[in-house]
């Protein structure tokens, strides 16, 4: 397998900076490209796998495969950090009905038996999960991003001990005594130069707007909360998003070579130490490059350039666009932006005509004798007016929505086609004129992906 085709597999234990750390990821990799294994710690396993796919559900991502690791740790009960990340991983979110929805579907980890099909492992709970895959790897292990560790500072669960290695430290002893490969371990030492305060990640999350990163806030505030309490700051160490960072982009780093050891039993019970050693197998994190780390953060929330306006502004693609729904447009968008002037507007809602057919438009006028059905496409939160045995018909316009950010403007939208009045059911933005637009209009059936069970033949409205 060709290198720039191997997976990247995440094992996350399903708390506060573990989804950011995955939402992080998502936005900077091909999602399809990661597998995620879901591992008891923070909360235990089945809480830990909810809480990813919840997240994987606000943001509209489908990752590659998510597997079911373990419940518990090699030897002992589980230990779960629920004072810490609320008493379901997301400080008190799952009581919100919006943001619940089903698990996503899973396979067992143990199935993921080929080692080469993956690039990197990033570990970012317990290593109870990577211990057990490992074993029954008899070539192509690929290289180790762990999670964990206190060298040179006092650690979070005692005064020796991190809690991923105390979570399962026979575990920990086993991958840093046997894995063949190299293991880069980004621990609290080089994590607490890290503090994303309460404001900073407020204004990331405004840089584009979404129902994940309202989510992403809304579960920060109680893990912020403890941090106040337990370090004096009004943030938090974001040591997940630091490791998955770590293993896309390592030259942020400085590392420094050697072996980890890990204590098992005892008082200090989880405690990880290191020795310099030049044939070492083990790399350190030591210094971060903390201006660097937060860039490659913002890049991952607001996305690749698209382009720019007449008027200068930089333009993201919205974490909930619905662009990648009408690839036909995608040619044109880059000039369709060049010809618009945003006037400082907070949103613009325009349409730009080129002067000869470059598409078809999905939205047609209907006639008496139409068969009209009403479905859900996906992505969307209501009901959407189609008809049946029509086909789409020629159109020589691009229609373009943005909403403006501190980085510029995030496209909302954009397709070939007519400006539309929003549906009836999308508040804030139907108008008067969406009900007598949506009556005399349709999408052409066949060309939108749909919910299953979602059609029905009466007006919702």
């Amino acid at each position: 397998m060709a290198k720039s085709e191997r997976k990247i597999l995440i094992d996350t234990d399903g708390g506060v900076d573990d989804l950011l750390a995955l939402f992080v990821v998502s936005r900077l990799v091909p999602p399809p490209s990661l597998h995620v294994a879901v591992t008891f710690g923070n909360v235990p396993r089945d809480r830990a796998l909810q809480n990813v796919s919840m997240l994987a559900a606000l943001q509209a991502i489908q990752f590659g495969a998510v597997l079911r690791g373990r419940t518990r740790p090699l030897e002992g009960v589980p230990e779960f950090a629920l004072r810490v990340h609320g008493s379901d991983g997301i400080g008190g979110a799952s009581n919100q009905p919006e943001w619940n929805t089903p698990p996503l579907p899973t396979k067992e980890l143990q199935e993921e038996k080929v080692g080469a099909q993956y690039g990197c492992v990033v570990a970012i709970g317990p290593l109870s999960d990577i211990a057990i895959w490992a074993r029954d790897l008899e070539q192509d292990h690929p290289p180790l991003c762990v999670m964990g560790g206190a060298f040179d500072v006092p650690g979070n669960v005692s005064s020796t001990a991190e809690f991923n290695f105390r979570s399962d430290p026979n575990a920990a002893r086993e991958i840093f005594d046997t894995y063949p490969n190299r293991i880069s371990v980004v621990s609290l030492d080089v994590c607490r130069q890290v503090v994303l305060t309460r404001e900073h990640l407020r204004r990331l999350c405004e840089l584009n707007p979404s129902r994940a990163t309202s989510f992403l806030n809304t579960i920060h505030q109680h893990y912020m909360d403890y941090y106040r309490t337990a370090a004096g700051i009004d943030g938090c160490y974001p040591h997940d998003t630091i490791c998955v960072c770590a293993a896309l982009s390592p030259d942020l780093f400085s590392w420094v070579r050697g072996r980890v050891s890990i204590v098992v039993d005892g008082p200090e019970r989880g405690r990880s130490l290191f020795v310099e050693d030049s044939n070492g197998r083990h790399f350190l994190a030591k210094d971060i490059d903390r201006k660097r780390f937060f860039t490659m953060v913002e890049k991952a929330v607001l996305g690749p350039i698209l382009g720019k306006l007449g008027s200068g502004e930089a333009v993201y693609d919205s974490i909930e666009s619905h662009v990648r729904d009408h690839p036909t447009v995608i040619p044109y968008l880059k000039d369709a932006l060049s010809r618009i002037d945003a006037q400082h507007r907070d949103r613009c809602y325009e349409e730009v005509e080129f002067s000869k057919v470059i598409g078809y438009s999905l939205c047609v006028p209907t006639r008496p004798g139409d068969l009209i059905v009403y479905a859900q496409r996906k992505g969307r939160r209501g009901l959407t007016r189609f008809v049946k045995e029509r086909v789409p018909e020629p159109c020589s316009s691009v229609v373009v929505a943005l909403a403006k950010t501190s980085a510029g403007y995030i496209l909302k939208t954009a397709y070939v086609g007519h400006k539309a009045p929003a549906e009836p059911w999308d508040h804030p933005y139907a108008t008067a004129d969406s009900i007598p637009f949506w009556n005399t209009h349709a999408i052409v059936w066949g060309h939108e992906a749909i919910i299953p069970d979602t059609e029905i033949s009466t007006s919702p409205w």
